[in-house]
Formats: C-alpha cells, sequence, structure tokens
C-alpha cells in the first residue's frame, strides 16, 4: 500500500512539474522566437545599408533600387541577392516613408508578427521594455502597424527627421 500511495504522489509531482516547464517553455519559445525574427530582420537591413553606402560613395549616386545593388553598368556586384528574412516579405523596391516630416527611401518588410515588431523595436531603439507597436514611424530603423499589418523599415539615405534611440537615462528621447 505504502508503495502505491508513493507512486501516486510520485505521479502528480512529475505531472505538475511537465505543466509548469509547459507553460514556461512556452513563453521562453516565444520570446526566443521573436528575438531570432528581430535579429534577422535587423541583419537583412544592414547588409542592405552597408552594399546601399558603397553604391554611393562608389557612384557618386544614392542607388535607385535593389537592380542598382543587384548589377550595374560597371558589372560590380554589390548584393548577391535581395536578404532572406525569418518573418514577413521583403520588399524589392525602396518605399518612401516619411519620419519628423522628412521622406526617406526605407528597406521594408510587410507582414511582421506583433512579437516580432516588439522584439525589433526593443532591439534597436534600446528600450528598457517592450513597447506598444507604434502606428507610425519613428526611428531610423524600427517596426510600425496597426494591429496585423505591421511593417519592419531601415531609413537607407539618412536620419534628418528621426528619433535617436531611448538613451536609457531616464525616459526622454532625443531628436538627431
Amino acid at each position: 500500500m505504502t508503495n502505491l500511495i508513493l507512486a501516486m504522489i510520485g505521479i502528480l509531482l512529475a505531472s505538475a512539474s511537465a505543466l509548469i516547464m509547459i507553460d514556461y517553455g512556452g513563453t521562453y519559445f516565444v520570446t526566443s522566437q521573436a528575438k531570432a525574427d528581430a535579429s534577422s530582420l535587423r541583419n537583412a537591413s544592414q547588409n542592405i545599408v552597408a552594399a546601399y553606402r558603397l553604391y554611393d560613395q562608389g557612384n557618386g549616386r544614392e542607388p535607385a533600387g535593389f537592380d542598382d545593388l543587384l548589377s550595374n553598368s560597371s558589372g560590380r556586384r554589390y548584393l548577391t541577392g535581395i536578404p532572406m528574412v525569418s518573418t514577413g516579405t521583403p520588399q524589392d523596391t525602396w518605399n518612401q516613408i516619411t519620419v519628423g516630416g522628412v521622406v526617406h527611401d526605407a528597406f521594408v518588410v510587410n507582414g511582421v508578427s506583433d512579437n516580432a515588431c516588439m522584439a525589433t523595436n526593443l532591439l534597436a531603439n534600446n528600450f528598457p521594455e517592450p513597447m506598444l507597436i507604434p502606428t507610425e514611424p519613428l526611428f531610423v530603423e524600427g517596426c510600425y502597424g496597426d494591429g496585423g499589418a505591421n511593417r519592419y523599415y531601415r531609413l537607407l539615405d539618412g536620419s534628418a527627421g528621426a528619433l535617436s534611440p531611448y538613451n536609457g537615462q531616464g525616459g526622454d528621447l532625443l531628436f538627431d
């Protein structure tokens, strides 16, 4: 009888620990996936910004679009293809985005998940905790949307008018 009681207690403890692990593990997985997606977006945009700047320096003008970076009259390729991302759909043309009243060329990825959008804003702009998804672009890099139609963006041609990332010194945002 003692063995039966001990076996039942063991089964109950194992079941309880399994439920705790599933609850914690599920949250951990979602958070880790969002951070991975944000890193994928940021890595792709950093490759594009580097190619954009190299093209500008080498040709004396900004590239008109991905075609200039993928091949040009000099035969030089700045990118081998449009970088892949783990969430959303990268646009194959520059988008015009207005930030702080100034229109910029931007690399844009449409269809970014809410979790990846919040993680991107957290990583790109040094916020101490996830912020709500803004409805318009505010920074040089980030994610905005209207609840389901989120867009990741990275300005390509400077940062005039954009807010600087959070400075970590008490909550104020600084303009460039």
